[in-house]
Formats: C-alpha cells, structure tokens, sequence
C-alpha cells in the first residue's frame, strides 16, 4: 500500500496578551466603516507578534486615504494581542523625539527618545509602535525605529519610497479611495442621518462622493458640514 499524506496547513493560536499600555493620539472614530481587506492584510502581517524579529508594515496613500484611522483602528481590534501599543509622530524628528518622550514615561525611564527606544526594546511581551505621517524625504526612517528584534511597527506615510521597510506580511499596502458603497455608508453614518436612510439621502451621498473622489477625510469634513447645517 502506498500512504498518501496529505499536508495540512497548521494553525498557531497565539494566547490574549494583557494590554497594559494603549497610546494613540485620539480613540478610533466610532463611524469608521469598511476597509475589511485592508485590516485582513493587517493582521496577517502581524498573525504573530511574538516572532524574534522586528516586523514592520507600510500604509502609504495619498493624503486623506485614511491610513492614520486604518492604523488606529488595526490597533483597536487587535490590542489583546500586544502588551502595548505605542504611537509616535513621525512628521519631523522633533515630533518623534516628543512622541518617543512621552512613551519613556511611561516606562518610568528617562524622558528621552533613546531611554524610550531602549525600553521597548528590553520588553519581554510584545508591543505594536505606530509611526504615523511619515512623509519627509528628509527623514531617515532608520533613525525612528528601535533598534533591535523586537515588536511590531506600523508606518503611514504618503512617500511611497519608504514602503520598502516592510518586511512583515505583503510589506505594504497602498490604500485608495473607498468603495462607493462604503463611502456612501461613511458619510451618512458620519452626518448622523437617522435610519432607515430614505433614497433621497442615499442618492444625495453618492453625488457627494463622487465629486470629493470617495476620499474618507473629505467625506468626513462634508460630513460635519452637513450636521452643523451648513449644507
């Protein structure tokens, strides 16, 4: 008889981990909407954080796209698998050097951005750092990182030359307008429109989605003017 064995793809359950620090420069807006395949890739590129190598992931789009709140709300649905996670304002050095100061503190280490930097890195459990807007040609995105193999690295930026510091997952995802249907959503949510969304509101979405090109910050600032009754 010849044994025919079939390979069978194995599945590591990674234990909830305690989440004992959660630092994001504003809670996740409660009318995000969509982006389910982006937030797949996200956590497939993090599937397991406990891995001894720095793993790290780039969201580049134009302004606007999101990535900042894809980031944040990654972080969010995905806290109990990080011990901490961190964020760090990567539009100049100087904002880092504050972001990564504010971080020390909480380790109860020097207030500076290398005390910080060498906390994270001497932590057992592991930890998700968000580097948001890094988007200076002029910034060296080596300089921002850790040294060493430790956590999890999540970088945003409209450069799409800094995409080649992932290593983690696809390494990038360049994130584009939403669909119109999610777009839609997202406005109307965001303006607070009562349901069951009648088809003239509906209607009224989709021309204001598509003349602001389906952007979600766009939508969201039309949203606002809407619920002040501006427009």
């Amino acid at each position: 008889l010849t044994a025919i064995r079939t390979a069978r793809a194995v599945t590591v359950h990674i234990p909830p981990t305690p989440n004992q620090h959660f630092v994001i420069m504003r809670p996740v807006r409660t009318y995000f909407t969509g982006r389910t395949t982006q937030l797949a890739k996200l956590e497939a590129a993090f599937r397991d954080p406990t891995r001894p190598t720095q793993q790290r992931f780039v969201i580049y789009g134009l302004s606007g796209s999101g990535k900042t709140e894809l980031a944040f709300k990654f972080a969010d649905g995905y806290r109990h698998k990080f011990w901490g996670v961190f964020f760090v304002d990567g539009s100049s050095q100087k904002n880092a050097s504050s972001s990564y100061a504010e971080i020390a503190t909480l380790g109860g280490v020097e207030p500076n951005e290398k005390a910080a930097k060498n906390w994270l890195t001497t932590r057992a459990l592991p930890w998700l750092l968000i580097i948001d807007n890094v988007d200076d040609d002029e910034i060296n995105i080596d300089e921002l990182l850790p040294h060493g193999t430790k956590g999890c690295v999540l970088i945003t930026t409209r450069n799409p030359a800094h995409m080649t510091y992932g290593n983690a997952g696809d390494r990038y995802l360049e994130l584009l307008q939403m669909e119109p249907d999610e777009a839609e959503t997202l406005l109307i949510k965001a303006a607070e429109e009562p349901r069951p969304w009648p088809k003239l509101v509906v209607d009224s979405a989709s021309s204001i989605c598509h003349a602001l090109g389906f952007l979600p910050l766009a939508l969201v600032q039309a949203a606002k003017a809407i619920l002040s009754g501006i427009c």
